[in-house]
């Protein structure tokens, strides 16, 4: 019921496109990452689990840092959540949620 109310709610804005699902047993962020999204939509989850998507979505946020094969260099990651609300009274308020958010990061 979730994807479906997302799916309308997106389908009105132009400049949004759902662009992958997943189904039981998919990885969401591989298939994310598939797609090239900009980004993943998902329902919290109820209760810790062994996926990536449960332990990347947990608290405490999680930093991360790679280090190349020649150790001379890496990058870091920090994830961090930041909560939102939605106006039920604006439509356009989800879709203005998702553009600021994948603003945010450029």
């Amino acid at each position: 019921m979730l994807r479906a109310i997302i799916e309308d709610l997106l389908a009105r804005e132009a400049d949004l496109i759902v662009v992958g699902k997943t189904m039981a047993g998919e990885d969401p962020l591989i298939r994310a990452r598939e797609e090239q999204a900009d980004m993943l939509i998902t329902a919290e989850p109820a209760t810790t689990g062994s996926s990536c998507l449960q332990a990347v979505l947990s608290e405490p946020p999680l930093s991360i840092m790679t280090i190349a094969d020649g150790g001379q260099e890496g990058r870091t990651f920090s994830l961090a959540s930041r909560p939102i609300r939605f106006d039920q009274d604006e439509q356009s308020t989800f879709a203005n949620a998702v553009r600021h958010a994948v603003g945010a990061r450029s």
